[in-house]
């Protein structure tokens, strides 16, 4: 079963074809995001996302030293392991394909609630935006920029960066995070906070796990901002380009 999903999914990347992403007006800002899980004290993931010049440059600051950058201009989406000094770069098609199979896969009744379809969405006292089914439940609190084009920028970011994580072993399918993304833009909002917990069953028992991130926005970039930015611009000049499959390091499948 294993080997067999795998096939399937390096083998969506060949349905890649050309295609352009309706280009945002370009604002420069910085978003810094610590996670956390259930009520521990310190962040398990801290991350900065610099929006520059049309671009996305995320840059995972605990853990693997990893810089992912999102050109929908290129209509691509590079990771670069800073250790390895490596790089995969994932067109926007091939991710879309993935995401595309994944729903069909979804479609047995007891993953349904995976695909973020009969959501409850509810707007709480205070302004946290609920979106919920039986067993995935999302909180949001937004804040509104001053600049009406931050929150779409953010948005499409968020968008692509939920289809990147669903490609990786463990996480969620990107669906109901989209269509929070989508709620939060919808007000010309961007998330301050987001609460995500689920219920899975393990027999007979329920077992809750809650992730929390918090976003702190800047609407100025520093200089340490730009250097950071003509690493991530370096590295991708000088990385050797690998398959995902080999930047995940994920056994070669052997074909029979």
């Amino acid at each position: 079963m294993r080997r067999a999903y795998a096939v399937r999914l390096f083998g969506a990347f060949l349905l890649a074809s050309l295609t352009s992403s309706a280009p945002l007006s370009a604002q420069e800002f910085r978003i810094e995001t610590d996670v956390f899980v259930d009520d521990q004290k310190e962040p398990v993931q801290e991350t900065l996302t610099i929006f520059f010049d049309g671009i996305v440059y995320d840059f995972l600051l605990t853990g693997v030293e990893e810089i992912t950058v999102f050109d929908s201009q290129r209509n691509r989406l590079v990771l670069m392991d800073e250790r390895r000094q490596v790089k995969t770069v994932l067109a926007m098609n091939a991710i879309l394909s993935y995401t595309a199979e994944m729903e069909t896969r979804l479609g047995e009744p007891e993953k349904q609630y995976l695909l973020g379809k009969e959501v409850r969405t509810n707007v709480e006292d205070g302004g946290w935006l609920t979106m919920a089914n039986e067993q995935v439940t999302y909180r949001a609190e937004g804040i509104e920029p001053k600049d009406p084009h931050v929150a779409a920028q953010y948005q499409q970011f968020a968008d692509w960066y939920a289809r990147l994580n669903a490609m990786r072993m463990g996480n969620l399918p990107p669906f109901m995070r989209i269509q929070l993304n989508a709620e939060l833009a919808s007000k010309n909002q961007i998330p301050k906070t987001i609460e995500r917990t689920v219920v899975q069953k393990k027999g007979l028992r329920k077992v809750k796990q809650t992730l929390c991130s918090r976003h702190l926005a800047n609407w100025r970039l520093s200089t340490t901002d730009r250097k950071m930015i003509d690493r991530a611009t370096s590295n991708m000049a000088a990385y050797r380009e690998v398959s995902f499959q080999e930047y995940l390091q994920v056994p070669e499948v052997a074909a029979k």
